[in-house]
């Protein structure tokens, strides 16, 4: 998921010591290896608690930890109802066990969870199972954020939630869901989790699916262990739910109202994940609401990205800007780089149609010479067509690897307006 690395209004907040006496509170499930560092962005304001079940990594976060306001708890964390469920024998259509990663396993002949996750390699696990509504019935916190991330549970993480969900509770949440599995309600499909959490008032807002390809043809894994792929069936997905709150009649409807701190944490969420646009509608639709605390024109100012060619304006300068000239902001379009980018894009596309043409005269020919080959056994044809075929198997592979291809696919479509611009002249 994409993360902004320099997020300026989040600093303006903590510059203006606006959470001072609201700190960011976040609750993260599966947090062995520690909370993720875009969120110490939030500094001394910031104050969370991760669950993990695997004890001796625990003790060392808890051991390595500066914030006095961050803690670690050795704890699985779901919900009792779910965890007495009996799913023996239920029909999945999740490949988990077919694919290259769980192959790569058993060749390595490794302990997964103490090899990559517990970086003490001790692996000792806790059974016990706590339901966040009950950690914090004894612990009360104002949260703000949830993060779970538990290889398969996260809809039973959300499910003991439901009195922490069913509140103003969290303004944002970040779930891994599954796209393939067990069609159950309980089940921690994408499907599951998304009307689960429509109907609390949670909208999605990112989405990005995860490949595994097959052990029968691995492919390169992302990342420096096995794991998802970058080819292969889209399996999983990180996903980010927001409050949608500049629906019109949002608060009336789901029955909330978000104080002037909690829409300020929101818009700073949306500028760690890289949807600055989304921060800035809440700016300006609730403006009377927030400007106590902020100055609302500079905070737009700070979220406003850089034009097409690079130069910067403010903000009210960027909006009439694109309303004046929103052809500049069609991709391919902004700068002289991304021109000559265009130009070999269309270059790559065109070697393609020529390559895809070969190929198919060379099927045609094919498919005529087993026709006469069907009404007579002639050695010299078949030796032909032996020929033919391996020149057609040579062109796909020339489609397939070539660079023009790999190009290509990684490039956007060409907008209409440019493309005009390199078509023949009659």
């Amino acid at each position: 998921m994409a993360v902004n690395s320099d997020p300026r209004f989040v600093r303006y907040l903590l510059d203006q010591h606006v959470l001072r006496n609201r700190p960011f509170s976040l609750v993260d499930v599966g947090a062995s290896g520690g909370i993720e560092q875009h969120w110490r962005h939030f500094g001394d304001s910031l104050q969370a608690v991760g669950f993990d079940p695997l004890i001796k990594e625990v003790e060392r976060l808890n051991a390595t930890e500066l914030n006095p306001n961050v803690h670690y708890v050795a704890s699985l964390v779901g919900c009792r109802e779910i965890a007495k469920q009996e799913l023996n024998n239920v029909f999945s259509t999740d490949p988990h066990c077919r694919t290259s990663s769980v192959r790569a396993w058993e060749l390595l002949n490794c302990n997964y969870p103490a090899t990559y996750y517990d970086q003490t390699h001790d692996g000792s696990a806790s059974s016990d199972l706590i339901e966040l509504d009950e950690y914090l019935e004894q612990n009360p916190s104002d949260v703000d954020f949830i993060k779970v991330d538990t290889d398969g549970d996260d809809l039973a993480v959300l499910l003991g939630a439901s009195r922490l969900l069913s509140g103003t509770g969290p303004i944002a949440l970040a779930v891994e869901t599954l796209l393939v599995g067990c069609r159950l309600p309980s089940s921690n499909l994408f499907a599951n989790v998304d009307n689960y959490l429509q109907g609390l008032g949670y909208s999605l807002f990112s989405f990005e699916p995860r490949l595994h390809t097959r052990a029968a043809l691995p492919k390169s894994f992302r990342g420096g262990q096995p794991g998802d792929t970058f080819a292969g069936q889209a399996r999983w997905a990180d996903t980010i739910f927001c409050r949608d709150v500049c629906i019109p009649g949002y608060e009336a409807h789901f029955d909330v109202t978000l104080t002037p701190e909690k829409l300020l944490k929101l818009c700073g969420v949306f500028e760690i994940f890289c949807l600055e646009d989304c921060a800035a509608e809440v700016l300006i639709n609730f403006r009377e609401r927030v400007e106590t605390l902020i100055d609302v024109d500079y905070c737009l100012d700070l979220l406003t990205p850089p034009l097409p060619d690079g130069s910067r304006l403010p903000y009210r300068e960027y909006i009439e800007f694109f309303e004046k000239h929103v052809e500049t902001f069609y991709s391919g379009t902004g700068t002289l780089a991304e021109l000559e980018a265009a130009k070999e894009h269309l270059g790559h596309q065109q070697q393609i149609v020529r390559l895809e043409e070969q190929l198919a005269l060379k099927d045609d020919e094919n498919r005529k010479l087993r026709i006469l080959l069907q009404e007579a056994n002639v050695p010299h044809l078949q030796a032909q067509l032996k020929n033919s075929e391996l020149e057609c198997a040579e062109l796909r592979y020339s489609i397939e690897s070539s660079l023009a291809l790999k190009l290509a696919r990684s490039l956007p479509r060409i907008p209409a307006p440019l493309r005009a611009l390199f078509r023949k002249r009659p």
